[in-house]
Parts: structure tokens; sequence; C-alpha cells
């Protein structure tokens, strides 16, 4: 009976060392010279039976009562004050994250500039009466070409 030929151990723990090096490098280039920046803001919206309430705090993005099938606009304005340009790239997270939309997206913001981007909530005709929060996060990513 033949015997397989197996790897050495010496290759094994080198092909392995290999991928934890790649690895580890390819968090810290992205950590460090990929993403300038990260902004985070909590949305909040409240689904209502048919009143309409609006909320102006600025220490969230909040959206007041909307009711089913109604819609609701907030913009924001992002600034870059850096002497680099840089890319924008939002993202939703939450219990009505789906529900959120974004007038641009993945866009270049330039040196020392600042861009108003209008922030979407369309409330489906089928959602449960209540309270919903979220986050909008904001990367800023470092523009190489």
């Amino acid at each position: 009976m033949k015997k397989k030929k197996m790897f050495p151990k010496k290759v094994v723990v080198l092909i392995l060392l290999f991928v934890i090096i790649s690895t580890i490098s390819t968090y810290i280039f992205y950590k460090n010279f990929v993403i300038f920046d990260v902004q985070e803001t909590k949305m909040y919206l409240n689904v209502s039976n048919g009143t309409v309430g609006i909320n102006v705090d600025t220490d969230a993005l909040y959206f007041g009562k909307i009711p089913r099938g109604g819609i609701g606009t907030r913009n924001i304005s992002l600034s870059n004050y850096d002497s680099n340009p840089h890319i924008i790239h939002i993202k939703l997270y939450g219990d009505f994250a789906d529900w959120v939309y974004v007038s641009k997206n993945n866009f270049v913001i330039k040196p020392n500039s600042t861009e108003v981007v209008e922030v979407f909530v369309y409330v489906p005709n089928d959602a449960q009466i209540g309270n919903y929060t979220g986050t909008l996060r904001v990367e800023f990513l470092n523009k190489f070409f």
C-alpha cells in the first residue's frame, strides 16, 4: 500500500504565518491609510397613525412623526477641512435602515469644502406604529488617485 505524501510541517507553518501576517498588514493599512475619519449619528423615527410631527433638535437625525406611507426629509452638511480630497461613503443601520435613502453616496468631497446630502425616509404602508432607531455612518476615505 502506497503512503500519501504530506507537506512538511515547516511548509504548513510558513503558509499559516504568511496568511496571518497578510491579514494583519491589510487591516493596519486599511485602518491607517484608507479611512481618514468616521462620523456616526443616531436616527429616530416615530411611525404614527395619521399625525405628523417634527423635531428640530441637532444632537441626532430626527424624522419626527410620520404616518404610514409618508415621507420625511432631513439635510446633513458634510465638511472637509482637510487639504486633501476624500471619498464619502454613507452606511445606514438599524430598525428602519431599509426605508432610508441618501441623495448621493460614494462621491468625492474637495478640500476645504462642504456638501449637503439629503436623507429621505419612506415609511411603508404596512409599517407598524411605534418608535424606530437607526444609525447613519459617514466614512471619509482617503482618495489616492
